[in-house]
């Protein structure tokens, strides 16, 4: 889905001047209606792509990382934009916006915790920010019907 994701903004990035690199790792399954992930992921590349300025640089990783005895698949979408310091990520995924833009990060909010997933932020002032879509890995109990 993220190859594909690639060559679906490859012209976009490439309208803007920006530098992309997508890094795909060796990731278990997930459980997620891949339509939906694929908007949740566009989403958040919009935003990135907005933020920056020609000459910026928009990095996509996919990776697993081990939270509290569970394995998750992680999307990282990291852009070089001018940061989100004066805003919380709740204030971000909030319903209540202004002239209908800006529910990209609420739709996607909502559809990682439809999975079980969530959102993180970091971001600072002039260096950017990053996003991290996080969802639950099927693991080879789930797949026995052994957990839920």
């Amino acid at each position: 889905m993220l190859k594909k994701i690639e060559v679906f903004t490859s012209l976009q990035i490439y309208a803007r001047n920006i530098q992309s690199v997508f890094e795909f790792g060796n990731i278990p399954p997930i459980s997620i209606n891949s339509f939906h992930l694929e908007q949740a992921v566009l989403n958040v590349i919009n935003n990135a792509i907005d933020a920056m300025d020609a000459g910026g640089h928009l990095k996509i990783r996919s990776f697993t990382e081990n939270h509290a005895c569970r394995n998750y698949v992680v999307i990282a979408i990291s852009d070089t934009g001018p940061g989100i310091t004066d805003k919380t990520l709740d204030e971000l995924t909030s319903a209540q916006k202004e002239n209908g833009r800006g529910f990209g990060l609420f739709i996607t909010d909502e559809i990682l915790k439809h999975y079980g997933g969530h959102l993180e932020m970091d971001s600072k002032r002039n260096a950017g920010t990053t996003i991290k879509l996080i969802i639950p890995a099927i693991s080879m109990q789930d797949e026995r019907g052994l957990t839920q």
